[in-house]
Formats: structure tokens, sequence, C-alpha cells
């Protein structure tokens, strides 16, 4: 996910992604009757993902960035011999206009650097 600024980046990503998983924690294990489903999308806020905890997330293993730092994250991945790069830039429902803008500086700023 890529915003114009890194804090933007944090911000606007850590609620979706805090709800994205707690829904993929309810949905792992333990297993639950199917009759339980419908609660796992109840409105009730997802536990918040302690500042440290969070920090080091988007230090080590996650790209939530602005394109300099989605191009130096994305070059240590490629010195380690990483050749292919998924993006999912809508984890956890980042609203539409954000997930497009983070499409456009990708395609705009991330990729040319590495054609």
């Amino acid at each position: 996910f890529i915003a114009p600024s890194k804090q933007e980046a944090h911000d606007l990503q850590k609620r979706p992604y805090e709800w994205h998983m707690s829904r993929l924690g309810a949905l792992s294990a333990p297993v639950r009757p199917i009759e339980e489903w419908d609660t796992l999308t109840a409105d009730t806020p997802p536990p918040e993902i302690p500042d440290a905890d969070w920090q080091r997330q988007i230090d080590t293993n996650l790209v939530f960035d602005d394109p300099a730092g989605c191009i130096e994250k994305i070059e240590l991945l490629h010195d380690a011999g990483v050749r292919n790069v998924v993006c999912w830039m809508g984890v956890g429902g980042v609203a539409h206009e954000h997930v497009a803008r983070s499409l456009a500086l990708f395609a705009d700023e991330v990729a040319p650097h590495f054609r």
C-alpha cells in the first residue's frame, strides 16, 4: 500500500490491517460451526495492534510506505533473491480512492524503477 507519505500510508492502513488480521484469525482457528460465521462480520472493532508491534511489522514484513520506501523494500527483496512480488493494495477494505491512488503511485513511481 503506497501513499504520498510514509506516515499517511501507515495511518490509512493500520485499522484496516487490524480488521483483516482479526477476521483471518477468527476464520482460521479454531474451526467454528457454520452458524457462528455470521458473527465474524459483526461491526465489533478488532483488537488494536500495539504501537511497538505495528512498528515492527511495518519495518520488517509489510510494505505500507511512500514510493521511495517501497522501492527500497522491494530492492531488499530483490537482493535477497526474490524475483516476483504480488501487490495487494486493498488489505482489510481500505477506501477505494486510497487503493486507486496506491495503484497509480505504484505504476507511476515504483514499477518503472524495476524495468
